[in-house]
């Protein structure tokens, strides 16, 4: 069994909408980039995480990762995939580095 069996993804902005010489704007690219693995965990018990904030927040899965995994934003969209099958979607609310792991809550 591995530890982390699942793959990290962050959606990521290649360049901001821009504007032709007619006016039009062109759309942002975006694309999901790999950025971990992981395991996830959903929040079946109605557990909170109180954020940077101080507000309480009921969060809907833990994300897992390993040490070596980069540093997560409030506010990123992520999403978690099993092979190419989705598992979760969401939004970073909270991400803790901790001495043996990393979590994140969406």
């Amino acid at each position: 069994m591995k530890q982390y069996p699942y793959t990290l993804q962050v959606l990521s902005i290649a360049s901001e909408s821009q504007q032709d010489n007619n006016g039009n704007y062109s759309g942002s690219a975006q694309d999901w980039e790999t950025v971990s693995s992981c395991r996830d965990e959903a929040n079946s018990g109605g557990r909170q995480v109180t954020l940077t904030d101080g507000s309480a927040y009921v969060f809907d899965s833990t994300i897992q990762l390993p040490l070596s995994c980069p540093d997560l934003q409030a506010g990123q969209s992520v999403q978690v995939l099993d092979g190419v099958t989705v598992r979760v979607v969401g939004t970073i609310r909270q991400f803790r580095r901790e001495q043996m792991h990393c979590r994140a809550w969406v």
